[in-house]
């Protein structure tokens, strides 16, 4: 029996000397890069396992201050007869039987993407790290709709913030302070134009808006628009607006580079534009161009696991379409300025965040700076 309980303890001895050994090696090999042992690497594995993926609660999870605890998928899963009810749509997230006609603020019309006439939303993002860090998810409903008691719950707990998206009677998104005149400034492009998650205050036409309140400023921005939709926006707004148009600020996001759909060029937009321009007679045309956050401080974006890791640089295309703009006789700028600016101003390279509210859509404040510079001519 001793002879027995010794193998054991020498095997065991073994085993536990070999472990030391290899997690040795490994800390030596990775040094710096070191995230976390290869024992507790497994442990996690055999967990995911278990549980199908899902990290799950841990002990003490929802312990500390408020703005320290996350949304789990468990949470979601459990409101989602609730959600359902009240017409509440989670974007950038897995759930999508949350996708109701009735909760999007888009629609299709004689095949253009457009916004609905008359939208009352609420947003928010929600504090969570279920997909991207960098794109959190998103909420919204009908601002008049008095949600569930644990809908509502949710929101409180988990919500960064709450915004009014507002559309008019041509689903137009609202400019305010409220102003007419007969001298109109369009705004168009996608979502970073139409200012996704930022109030109606705070997009580009309404801080542009409050400075000049001798002219109208008309946001046809339209969230997830390709360059085809911004083509057809503007067709709308040209008839609609027609001889009003005084000056255009177009927003070109990075995600329109995409050689393989119409307009996908810089090229085919710019000569696009310039025709545009003669046929409705524009006085002042400002191209701002919306990189993703990857390309401006890739140096803590882009991390492994995640989707900015190997996200397109696009400085071929980036640099072709500030030349194509200059030698069309348009205005140029690149929201990278604006947080390189903000870098230089504070002395860290995390300040360009400040300029964000996602990977991509500018925060209020990095719209605030963007139209110190609109507004520099």
């Amino acid at each position: 029996m001793k002879k027995v309980i010794l193998n054991v303890l020498v095997v065991a001895v073994l085993c536990a000397a070999t472990v030391f050994i290899v997690e040795g090696i490994h800390a030596v090999v990775l040094g710096s890069r070191l995230d976390g042992s290869i024992t507790s690497r497994a442990r996690e594995i055999i967990a995911e396992a278990i549980t199908g993926g899902r990290r799950g609660k841990q002990a003490g999870d929802q312990q500390g201050p408020a703005y320290t605890q996350l949304l789990e998928d468990e949470e979601i899963e459990s409101l989602i007869p609730k959600l359902k009810a009240d017409v509440v749509a989670l974007g950038n997230s897995r759930f999508t039987e949350l996708k109701n006609p009735g909760a999007a603020i888009n629609t299709r019309q004689d095949g253009c993407l457009v916004q609905k006439p008359n939208v009352h939303k609420t947003l928010t993002y929600l504090r969570t790290n279920l997909g991207n860090p960098l794109d959190p998810m998103t909420m919204f409903y009908d601002s008049e709709r008095h949600l569930d008691s644990d809908v509502e719950k949710l929101v409180d707990t988990y919500g960064i913030r709450r915004v009014a998206f507002t559309t008019n009677a041509q689903g137009e998104r609202i400019s305010l302070p409220a102003v007419t005149s007969d001298r109109k400034v369009i705004v168009a492009g996608d979502s970073v134009a139409v200012g996704a998650m930022v109030d109606d205050a705070e997009t580009i036409s309404s801080q542009l808006q409050a400075l000049d309140p001798a002219r109208q400023y008309i946001n046809m921005g339209i969230g997830a628009a390709k360059a085809t939709d911004v083509i057809c926006a503007l067709n709308r707004a040209a008839q609609r607006y027609r001889g009003q148009i005084d000056e255009l600020i177009y927003v070109y996001c990075e995600n329109d580079l995409k050689q393989s759909r119409p307009y996908g060029t810089p090229q085919q937009v710019i000569d696009w534009l310039k025709d545009f321009v003669k046929a409705q007679d524009i006085a002042k045309v400002t191209v701002v161009y919306a990189p993703y956050i990857y390309n401006i401080v890739p140096q803590f974006t882009r991390f492994r696991g995640y989707p900015g890791w190997r996200h397109q640089t696009r400085a071929k295309e980036r640099a072709e379409l500030s030349k194509l703009v200059r030698d069309a006789g348009f205005r140029y700028f690149d929201i990278s300025d604006v947080a390189l600016e903000e870098i230089d101003r504070t002395k860290t390279q995390f300040a360009a965040l400040s300029v964000f509210s996602d990977h991509v859509h500018l925060s209020p404040y990095g719209i605030k700076r963007l139209v110190v510079k609109l507004r520099e001519d």
